[in-house]
């Protein structure tokens, strides 16, 4: 035997519910019931969710879900290709062109305080951190009239220069002393005393 949809019951538990909701006798409208009743959903009703995050769902990574450490979202290409960060001989090897400090990178890397393979960040062209000097490429460090020149990367994709006095030490072949067997490994007026130069 089917219930009639508008038979008494129906209707009074229909009045029940408006009232779990926040609903007094005539003094609230319909729109406001429902504001109220999206609120509060009754047993049975179908609660809407919002929609999944696309980057929490299986497929291809695109490419602004992914970001370079120092570029910023990826816009070269739709999708990032799958093969950066993987080893390779030449730009033909790899899917974006790209080929720097042995593998495929996501962008062209040939900056003299760039680097395509940091640990980490293995296919993503990312700044050298302050004070790395590799290969000299900034470089070679230098030691002349009692002062020692470093170059390295200051962090930023550049090169800087540090001049740093010896004294009381001498200048050694490419840098300062750090000990000495003689005065002569010590700046002018500085003695060599239990191989540590003192003025």
């Amino acid at each position: 035997m089917r219930t009639n949809p508008m038979s008494p019951l129906w209707l009074v538990f229909g009045f029940v519910l408006a009232q779990g909701c926040g609903a007094s006798n005539d003094s609230v409208s319909v729109g406001e019931l429902s504001s109220e009743c999206a609120e509060e959903p009754s047993i049975g009703e179908v609660i809407s969710r919002s929609p999944p995050d696309p980057r929490a769902l299986p497929g291809p990574v695109l490419a602004y879900d992914i970001l370079s450490p120092t570029l910023g979202p990826l816009a070269d290409f739709p999708l990032v290709p799958p093969d950066i960060g993987l080893l390779c001989r030449g730009g033909a090897e790899c899917q974006s062109g790209h080929c720097f400090d042995g593998v495929c990178c996501a962008s062209s890397c040939g900056g003299v305080c760039e680097a395509c393979n940091l640990p980490g960040l293995a296919g993503f062209c990312t700044f050298l951190p302050e004070g790395a000097n590799p290969e000299n490429e900034c470089g070679a460090s230098a030691c002349f009239a009692g002062s020692q020149e470093v170059f390295s990367c200051d962090g930023a994709g550049a090169c800087q220069v540090r001049v740093d006095a010896c004294r009381p030490y001498a200048c050694g072949e490419v840098a300062c002393n750090v000990d000495c067997r003689g005065d002569a490994d010590c700046a002018e007026g500085a003695h060599c005393v239990a191989e540590k130069c003192v003025l």
